[in-house]
């Protein structure tokens, strides 16, 4: 079964606790229903599939604070994978106080037809598995990494996009990057790729061409 801590929260979306069934609207208010009219977060949790986020149309900007954790993050779990789908025009934004946009510990994939854009002052996303951005449009900046922490293997695939910005101008932070059908956009600065001493760095560019 899932581990359950801080109450029973298996996620936290601009500083608020969800549960499984939960519906977060702009305001921040807590639902069991899908709001009438809005934008909103809507979270599930299943064996089969694991941990689902739906963000649709959904906009926040804070600190995102997260009490019982002492910190801010935009979106925060660690519960493991988390899979993001995304519907219409989405924004996680946070002020100076938090430390990421969105923080996993585990895998983070990023699907549907729709858009995010992260806005973070320190990091943009930090995850300790692979990133993935399947089929959706995902914007990512922030002061110091785009993209930071342990990241494994960052995809892109299926006409998915990422675009970055760091106006440090260190962008990525991963071990292997993988463009399968999917572009990557360095806004900015030139590509700047730092990777792990013990692992050997590698691009595969699969399907498209690859200028960097």
């Amino acid at each position: 079964g899932v581990h359950l801590k801080d109450g029973g929260y298996h996620i936290y979306v601009g500083g608020v606790g969800m549960k499984p069934g939960d519906y977060l609207d702009n305001d921040g208010n807590i639902s069991d229903t899908k709001p009438t009219e809005g934008g909103y977060a809507y979270y599930t949790y299943s064996h089969e599939n694991g941990a689902l986020l739906t963000l649709h149309d959904y906009d926040y900007y804070g600190a995102a604070y997260i009490e019982v954790w002492d910190d801010s993050y935009g979106i925060a779990t660690e519960l493991g994978n988390l899979t993001i789908v995304l519907e219409g025009r989405n924004r996680i934004a946070t002020d100076y106080y938090a430390y990421s946009g969105i923080f996993v510990t585990g895998d983070v994939t990023f699907t549907g037809s729709g858009a995010l854009m992260v806005n973070a002052y320190y990091y943009g996303i930090s995850v300790s598995g692979d990133i993935t951005v399947d089929g959706a449009f995902v914007d990512v900046s922030a002061q110091y990494y785009a993209i930071y922490d342990y990241t494994e293997d960052l995809t892109v695939k299926n006409g998915g996009l990422l675009q970055l910005y760091s106006s440090s101008g260190d962008d990525i932070y991963v071990q292997n990057l993988i463009l399968d059908r999917g572009s990557l956009i360095i806004d900015g600065s030139p590509l700047f790729v730092t990777v792990y001493d013990e692992f050997e760095f590698e691009i595969l560019c699969l399907s498209f061409s690859c200028y960097f």
